[in-house]
């Protein structure tokens, strides 16, 4: 079993992430997500910043977004089932994440 995702961040700034399962199948045959994690920073270092930057470094699996000093980063723990976000902000935050599941999440 493997914990496969889509993360991005979206024009406001706030990272997307639909989490997956490799054996999350409905009765009708349908692999389908299992929700989906909203991370939203107030106030935001990546809305609309002319040097923010998104990577995915292949060698480890990390997805990042960066912008001067603030940095959010993204894995998945190969040996649990975990997804991590690793934030550092060169200035105080509020982060507030939020779940959401459901029908419309179905690939």
């Amino acid at each position: 079993m493997t914990w496969p995702s889509n993360v991005w961040t979206e024009q406001n700034g706030d990272l997307v992430l639909l989490v997956a399962k490799s054996d999350a199948w409905t009765e009708h045959g349908k692999l389908v997500k299992l929700g989906r994690v909203r991370v939203h920073v107030t106030p935001n270092p990546f809305a609309d910043a002319a040097d923010f930057r998104q990577t995915l470094r292949l060698e480890d699996g990390k997805r990042g977004s960066k912008r001067a000093r603030s940095t959010l980063r993204v894995w998945v723990d190969a040996n649990r089932p975990v997804l991590h976000v690793e934030a550092v902000f060169a200035q105080p935050v509020l982060l507030r994440a939020d779940w959401s599941f459901g029908a419309a999440l179905t690939v």
